[in-house]
């Protein structure tokens, strides 16, 4: 199964992930304060590690679709 994370909000609006906020996105390696990840475009980036949480994901398709509010 792909790696993911899941956005739980975005800490500044600026981010690239803040319109994903209740999405997953790839998940690409974890650093000691951020993990990285991948924009729509294909670029790599960060992403917080206060604003997402790292799992696994069933299909990769379903990466950027926001999946409703997280619990």
């Amino acid at each position: 199964m792909p790696k993911a994370l899941l956005i739980l909000r975005s800490s500044d609006p600026h981010f690239w992930y803040n319109n994903l906020v209740g999405a997953y996105v790839p998940l690409v390696r974890e650093e000691s304060d951020v993990y990285i990840s991948r924009e729509p475009g294909g670029y790599a980036n960060i992403v917080r590690k206060e604003d997402a949480i790292a799992g696994e994901i069933s299909d990769q398709e379903n990466f950027y679709q926001q999946s409703g509010e997280p619990t």
